[in-house]
């Protein structure tokens, strides 16, 4: 295998294992701060770890200006990007709410496998894609109850997904860490309302777990995600976002998951933030 391959195939790897890992830690919160408090807080810490790498990264000559000379197409996937940062997740959690855990995490993972089956020119290149659907659908085991707005809802977490991973794709190709971090400044604005009216008061443990969860579950996923885009392609990166469903599947115990469903079950307004990117 190609080591450029390689280190592709583990980045994704790494941005699933930064999920999971932050999806759990992100459920010891929910005493002091609502979930859409947690995904907005995170997604906040999130975008200034990433201004603070963009920043050292320019003065490394690594990356340029933040604000000047971009053109207005690079722009325009800038502000694609970080709204559909924003969407995926709330879109996510809110088709927990009102669907089974395995038809939401289904529903979620058709966007990159549209998007690799559109990207596949020949026959043959549709049979990863195809596997890795399946098996999505055997781990997530969708059933139970179905419900038209959440299908709608979850439809709409598919779409921003599949945004977020051509668009990321796109602006790798024309930039580095500084237009994901400037991507991930526009979602935290979106969310910005939502942080503002959720805060709760947490005390400075939760805090510093939500500093935590910024710098793992938003900076280190996506600066994963970007990296793995460049190098291997949206078609091969929106295959293996299987890797993410299957990870927190029932058969290994998956703590964020179960407690998703069972606040689905009691009614609770916002479920557990199972494992949006």
């Amino acid at each position: 295998m190609p080591l450029t391959v390689l280190s592709g195939v583990l980045l994704v790897v790494a941005s699933c294992a930064a999920v999971q890992g932050s999806a759990a830690l992100a459920s010891t919160l929910f005493d002091v701060v609502s979930p859409a408090g947690v995904v907005a807080w995170r997604q906040l810490f999130g975008a200034a770890t990433l201004l603070i790498i963009a920043r050292i990264a320019r003065r490394l000559g690594a990356a340029g200006p933040l604000l000047r000379r971009r053109p207005r197409r690079e722009w325009g996937l800038i502000l694609a990007l970080g709204a559909a940062m924003a969407a995926m997740n709330l879109s996510y959690y809110a088709a927990v709410r009102v669907l089974p855990l395995g038809v939401a995490a289904t529903m979620m993972f058709l966007g990159p496998f549209a998007l690799a089956a559109l990207a596949s020119r020949r026959g043959r290149q549709l049979i990863g894609p195809l596997l890795a659907l399946l098996g999505v659908v055997l781990i997530s085991r969708p059933g139970g109850d179905v419900d038209v707005a959440g299908l709608l809802i979850g439809a709409l977490a598919a779409v921003a997904l599949a945004v977020y991973t051509l668009c990321s794709g796109r602006l790798g190709d024309r930039g580095g860490v500084d237009s994901l971090a400037l991507a991930s400044a526009v979602s935290a604005l979106l969310l910005s309302p939502i942080a503002a009216t959720h805060a709760a008061e947490p005390t400075p443990a939760a805090w510093a777990v939500l500093v935590v969860l910024g710098v793992v579950g938003i900076s280190a996923t996506f600066l994963c995600d970007f990296l793995a885009l460049r190098l291997l392609g949206a078609r091969a990166v929106a295959t293996l976002f299987a890797l993410d469903p299957v990870s927190r599947g029932d058969h290994r115990g998956d703590i964020p998951g179960r407690r998703a469903e069972h606040r689905r079950r009691r009614g609770d307004p916002w479920p557990s933030p199972a494992a949006a990117r």
